[in-house]
């Protein structure tokens, strides 16, 4: 029960400490346990190392700021500490199966349509009410 709690607690630092460097040494000092037991208890409680898990998250949130802002590809790089915009793109990629500027293209047509569908519902609505 102490290392599910040490485990919760080491996740729910690294979520709220996306945007800093999360290094092992400094996550296992946090933790409490050496880097490769740290390492080992992550990778066999989550099943994905501590690595994948923060390159998985800051790519989550990066695909948000994409989809719902409209910071530059390069803002959104540098702050899921990424540094170069290339890199980040190879990285985006490799989750995603597309390029950011893709997805974010993609992403804002398909809400666009759905937008777009909701209006015309609405007016339907209206009009079979009068």
């Amino acid at each position: 029960m102490e290392k599910e709690n040490s485990l919760k607690k080491i996740k729910n630092y690294i979520d709220s400490n996306l945007q800093e460097n999360l290094d092992l040494d400094k996550l296992a000092k946090e933790a409490g346990y050496s880097k490769y037991h740290l390492e080992r208890l992550f990778t066999k409680h989550y099943g994905c190392t501590l690595t994948k898990y923060i390159r998985e998250e800051r790519l989550k949130r990066a695909a948000i700021q994409l989809a719902f802002t409209n910071a530059s590809i390069l803002e959104i790089a540098l702050g899921a500490c990424y540094e170069s915009q290339q890199a980040f793109t190879l990285a985006f990629k490799r989750l995603y199966q597309t390029a950011p500027g893709s997805y974010r293209n993609n992403i804002k047509q398909a809400l666009n349509r759905v937008s777009f569908t909701m209006s015309l519902s609405k007016t339907y609505e209206r009009r079979m009410a009068a």
